[in-house]
């Protein structure tokens, strides 16, 4: 974190992300001849990365808001006749909030 004046401030930042899956996945063909289901865990890695700009009301009180990237790597399920693959790695976030120092 850096001041770029007395109460204007910036961070980069960069980390390694860690997301835990549970998923249930049921497919169905026409009139419900052909079903299957199935549950499977997973845990996936990835990483991040963010820049945050916070501006201070007071020495406790100030604003912050910022913008991530993160990157996980791809979770996939199958049922024997299907497959599903849920693919995380254009994730974008736009974050503002409250600080309180003490």
């Amino acid at each position: 974190e850096s001041h770029i004046t007395e109460r204007f401030r910036a961070k980069f930042g960069a980390g390694l992300s860690v997301a835990y899956i549970d998923a249930n996945y049921s497919v169905s063909g026409p009139f419900d001849f052909a079903t299957a289901s199935a549950d499977d865990q997973d845990v996936l890695l990835g990483g991040y990365i963010d820049l945050t700009f916070g501006f201070d009301f007071t020495r406790n009180w100030g604003i912050d808001a910022g913008l991530r990237y993160q990157y996980l790597s791809s979770f996939e399920m199958d049922t024997g006749f299907s497959e599903a693959s849920i693919d995380f790695d254009q994730s974008f976030m736009a974050f503002i909030g409250l600080r309180f120092s003490f």
